[in-house]
């Protein structure tokens, strides 16, 4: 079996959701994540077995070609915040983000309504889902959204 010199929360996410072992996940991408691990290699070994992989971004920008504004990006006059709440919705895949102390990065496996913390080793819940707010004061920005094809 490959042995991970430590553990890593996005690697450990992935293969929660497209249920396999981590250490497997790491032997299959072709390191065992001394610099850690990219979602996009992640992303790799899931599309080779059947997995569909989308990208909903929390707060979308567009870039103004002409002077380089940036703007928020809305939909159909829903929020960024709550198209990314409806994206959630009876879904599984993994959330990208931040721990807002220390601002280091942080994924973790979503089943709504469970989110499953490779970090803390706990099971717990959004505390407002308009908010995406959680107990432990994960910022999430990126779902990875997981579909079995």
């Amino acid at each position: 079996m490959y042995s991970l010199n430590k553990r890593s929360c996005l690697l450990d996410s992935f293969a929660h959701i497209i249920r396999v072992r981590p250490e497997w996940l790491a032997m299959i991408i072709g390191h065992d994540g001394p610099e850690g691990f990219h979602s996009q290699e992640c992303i790799n070994v899931a599309l080779g077995m059947g997995f569909a992989v989308t990208t909903v971004e929390r707060k979308p920008v567009a870039q103004n070609p002409e002077d380089g504004s940036m703007r928020l990006v809305e939909f159909n006059h829903q929020t960024a915040e709550g198209r990314f709440g409806w994206a959630l919705c009876h879904t599984e895949g993994v959330l990208m983000g931040r721990m807002p102390f220390t601002n280091k990065p942080h994924a973790v496996a979503w089943q709504d309504p469970w989110i499953h913390d490779p970090g803390c080793g706990q099971k717990y819940q959004l505390l407002d889902e308009n908010n995406l707010v959680t107990d432990t004061n994960f910022i999430p920005m990126i779902y990875l959204r997981i579909d079995k094809l």
